[in-house]
């Protein structure tokens, strides 16, 4: 394995026999080492500073079915067929790993929620992907991916296939 992660954490002898060397298990070089890898709910990060509805980065949602607190630009996904989203995005991400040269996978994970542009564009892709937003979010990752990759061949980008999206 590149990269192995869990969410419990045991001793440095215990991780490196089982040859985990993630972000929850550091390690020291004497034992494997440990490798960096930026996973998270990052895409709220690479949004800023858009955190409102300007340029129609943060579509309509279905307010009725997300009526809580949280229903609110930035507490939402961005609208993944946006083109706006996309240079914001590979922009911020850029900057991100020009200044972390040593980052080999960069996490475009979606927010913690179930807030999901419903734009005509967004509803249109989420037909054309039989009613599975992940492929709607793929597209976006891949787009953003296509951007850096000349600029950062042997960076990985990571995607999640977690609550909503997790269905191909």
């Amino acid at each position: 394995f590149f990269y192995r992660n869990v969410y419990i954490t045991g001793t440095v002898e215990f991780n490196a026999k089982l040859k985990i060397n993630g972000m929850n298990n550091v390690s020291s070089d004497e034992y494997g080492g440990y490798t960096y890898i930026n996973v998270n709910h990052n895409l709220f990060n690479m949004m800023a500073p858009y955190v409102g509805y300007v340029d129609g980065v943060y579509g309509p949602i279905d307010y009725e079915a997300n009526s809580d607190l949280f229903s609110t630009p930035g507490y939402s996904q961005p609208c993944f067929t946006n083109p706006r989203v996309v240079e914001i995005i590979t922009e911020n991400v850029r900057k991100e790993l020009t200044n972390n040269p040593n980052w080999k996978v960069f996490s475009l994970g979606f927010e913690d929620n179930s807030r999901f542009c419903t734009c005509e564009n967004c509803t249109k892709a989420l037909e054309e992907e039989e009613g599975h937003i992940s492929g709607v979010y793929l597209r976006m990752v891949n787009a953003i991916a296509g951007n850096l990759k000349e600029e950062f061949p042997n960076v990985m980008f990571s995607a999640f296939a977690y609550n909503e999206a997790v269905e191909p």
